[in-house]
């Protein structure tokens, strides 16, 4: 077992890389197969027997769960690392899996869907931290875990293929349960108890050293609303949720534009000019650049959940036939959105973030006109690059633009507002719905279609208003380079910095992956 004070060898950490896909496939995103299930062996009197009602609201409860738990599961995470998390997480998913094969009534298998929902996220951002140990290529090996995350839609389908094959699903659920709390173990047994992006600051020695001028001596006094937050959980943080400046135990930070900028404006008590990675936690969470990558993951994700808990009832309003093999194909179609992660990987890599951006909306309007034309499969492809991008761009954009120091905390934030929005989706499928979905067989001219034109409409709309912002999340990050050429003196947007006559010693944690994100800004 490895442990901060024993921190696996660079070869061992590689060995993580294997394992933390494999976990990510079992467990981080099953419950988003849910489209292989939802119109058949849920519905079916031989397999749960729920009703269309239920079935709706249970994927409607279980997706908010899904957004909400990161914020519970995200201050574990700072607090206690990814070791205790990835545990935890595997365990609450192998919890609802156990439950869901025993399940009799709605209640319990609303549950059971609630723990695979809710354990699921979190063992997805347990494992981000891996990305740093390939630090030149951190958003390419970020990609590879995510799409390990979406790989994990196809497992429904694969099991409600076994079960037309006339395998128990009871079974199916309880024997993956018994490989997924396996899979818990392996978390205690092999993963560090702190993120390979951040560095235990070393225990106080006296006066602060040159490397950590400010870090020691500036902590100004906690507003009123700090207090309590702060008593409670605050000094297991990484950093205070008062503090300015990055944790900075190696001095390797002091190199990187930002942080002097941030330094010398605290020296001079100009506030505005601190960079927003070296802000307090309030700062940074009341900022406009986390509420820009809030809107943009909130407004998109709310979409791209409803699509997986509404597309085989618009297929059978649209009366696409064999929608039981339209389902299955849809989340076998979105799973394979790994093929794509290379590709965004190496844009997030070689070209600024704003680009994925916008590439991520044009993938999900041209789902929303594919489907509403009944483009099939052309819709699901679409669909599923556009949710390869949207998660990827996510888990690499908010530490570009924030940083490691508060990153567990606000993702959870961000995850929490978003699944507070997906308690909308029923609103919505209940707008849309018509009637045909209610017709065995050929549905013909006398029954409702529903409202689904005006909704995929609404669709494609509220994407391409979001275009809108990486065009200020550009503005504003062109601002900030501006302010870092009045304190340097030369252009730092758009340009090259000159090339170092010595390269910066390889370290573990956050400071090497703090001078990319100062190359990816500059």
């Amino acid at each position: 077992m490895c442990s901060p004070a024993d921190p696996p060898s660079s070869k061992g950490r590689f060995l993580l890389i294997p394992l933390a896909l494999a976990q990510n496939f079992l467990a981080g995103g099953l419950f988003f197969g849910w489209a292989s299930i939802s119109s058949t062996l849920l519905l079916d009197k031989n397999g749960c027997g729920l009703t269309p009602d239920q079935v709706g609201l249970i994927f409607t409860l279980s997706t908010s769960m899904s957004f909400s738990s990161p914020l519970f599961l995200g201050l574990i995470l700072d607090m206690h690392g990814p070791r205790l998390t990835s545990f935890l997480s595997n365990l609450i998913v192998a919890s609802g899996l156990f439950l869901f094969s025993t399940s009799t009534s709605f209640t319990t298998y609303l549950v059971a869907n609630l723990l695979i929902a809710a354990g699921g996220p979190g063992v997805q951002n347990s494992l981000i931290h891996l990305g740093h140990i390939l630090p030149n290529r951190r958003a390419l090996l970020t990609s590879c875990i995510t799409g390990a995350f979406s790989l994990s839609f196809t497992v429904y389908a694969l099991f409600d293929y076994l079960w037309s094959e006339g395998y128990p699903w009871r079974m199916l659920f309880s024997t993956y349960g018994a490989v997924v709390f396996a899979s818990s173990l392996a978390s205690l047994a092999f993963y560090p108890d702190v993120s390979y992006d951040s560095v235990p600051s070393k225990p106080s020695t006296g006066a602060p050293t040159e490397s950590t001028p400010l870090t020691a001596r500036i902590q100004p006094p906690s507003p009123e609303p700090l207090k309590v937050f702060q008593n409670s959980f605050a000094k297991q943080f990484r950093a205070p949720p008062n503090s300015y400046l990055r944790p900075n135990p190696s001095g390797a930070l002091s190199t990187h534009r930002s942080f002097v900028l941030s330094s010398k404006a605290l020296q001079t008590g100009d506030l505005t000019n601190v960079s927003v990675k070296d802000s307090p936690f309030w700062s940074q969470l009341f900022s406009h650049q986390f509420f820009n990558v809030l809107m943009f993951f909130t407004l998109s994700a709310f979409w791209a959940n409803f699509t997986i808990g509404s597309v085989t009832l618009i297929l059978s309003d649209l009366n696409v036939p064999d929608v039981g093999y339209m389902g299955r194909e849809f989340s076998v179609i979105t799973g394979m959105g790994v093929l794509g992660m290379p590709l965004v990987g190496y844009m997030l890599d070689k070209h600024p973030r704003q680009v994925t951006a916008v590439v991520t909306l044009l993938l999900g309007m041209g789902y929303a006109v594919s489907f509403l034309y009944s483009l099939f499969p052309l819709a699901f492809w679409m669909y599923s690059l556009h949710r390869a991008f949207l998660f990827t761009y996510f888990f690499t954009a908010l530490p570009q633009v924030l940083g490691f120091k508060y990153f567990g905390i606000l993702a959870g934030v961000a995850f929490l507002v978003a699944g507070v929005a997906q308690l909308g989706i029923k609103a919505v499928v209940d707008y849309g719905k018509g009637t045909c979905h209610l017709v065995d067989g050929d549905a013909g001219p006398d029954c409702d279609r529903g409202n689904w034109g005006v909704v995929l409409s609404l669709h494609w709309l509220t994407l391409a208003a979001c275009l809108s912002l990486p065009v200020v999340d550009h503005i504003a990050q062109r601002k900030e380079a501006q302010a870092r050429e009045a304190v340097f003196g030369t252009p730092v947007f758009g340009s090259k910095r000159p090339t170092r006559k010595k390269p910066l010693t390889p370290i573990r944690g956050g400071d090497k992956e703090e001078e990319e994100e100062e190359e990816e800004d500059d």
